[in-house]
């Protein structure tokens, strides 16, 4: 295949499409970044969520035994 000259038109052309081309493909690594940043803390506050609603089962569980025991208390205290 044949060298071809390019005109000085064509050649800026050129060039400004191979900044551009670099441009995007940089913004493009950066959006990637930001996109394994962002599913990351998706995943955390996923887990956060996960971790708080055990948390309040074990909480409401607890509550119940304290409320059954004063409860219970109070009965045998209330009887004698």
């Amino acid at each position: 295949m044949e060298d071809v000259e390019l005109s000085p038109e064509a050649r800026r052309e050129q060039d400004a499409l191979r900044v551009s081309v670099e441009r995007m493909r940089v913004e493009r690594v950066d959006l990637e970044v930001e996109n394994r940043a962002i599913q990351s803390i998706i995943e955390r506050e996923a887990r956060f969520a996960i971790h708080l609603r055990e948390v309040l089962a074990a909480s409401r569980v607890e509550r119940q035994a304290i409320e059954a025991e004063k409860s219970r208390i109070f009965s045998a205290v209330g009887h004698s």
